[in-house]
């Protein structure tokens, strides 16, 4: 399956909203996606979805791919708030919600994405790109044994 397709379909139910944030999102991705195209595009749109809710108007949701020999990267960056300090080493944990988590949040979104990703040996990690804010989820989608 084209990775463009399926990183577009992950962020189709979030692009009214979105839209209606005033935020825009941007997608550069190139090449094929070999693993499990549903539960994949589940795991991304999750992480868009923790993006938008955490960006302001204005600002955007970025999701670029880099290929090479061992793994495949999916990186996905917004324009927010980024992780507090206390949030970042749970925030793949089961229920739980982040100090600034959306009231409708249950917990689960991003820990299931964990899930799906190592499922499909795969790596997934969260930062703050820099000091003041902005997410990274950085997806890593191996090969093979290594």
């Amino acid at each position: 399956v084209s990775l463009e397709e399926l990183l577009k379909k992950s962020c189709v139910t979030l692009l009214i909203p979105i839209e209606l944030r005033g935020q825009e999102l941007i997608i550069r991705a190139e090449g094929d996606f070999y693993g499990d195209p549903a539960w994949t595009s589940e795991a991304v749109g999750n992480m868009v979805k923790n993006c938008m809710e955490h960006t302001p108007s204005g600002g955007h949701i970025r999701i670029v791919t880099k290929d090479n020999p061992l793994y495949l990267l999916i990186k996905i960056t917004d324009s927010g708030s980024g992780f507090t300090k206390q949030d970042l080493p749970h925030i793949f944990e089961r229920f739980y919600r982040g100090q600034n988590a959306d009231t409708d949040s249950v917990g689960i979104g991003l820990a299931l994405a964990k899930r799906i990703i190592i499922a499909q040996n795969g790596t997934i990690r969260a930062y703050n790109h820099k000091k003041d804010g902005g997410a990274v989820f950085e997806i890593r989608m191996y090969k093979g044994a290594v």
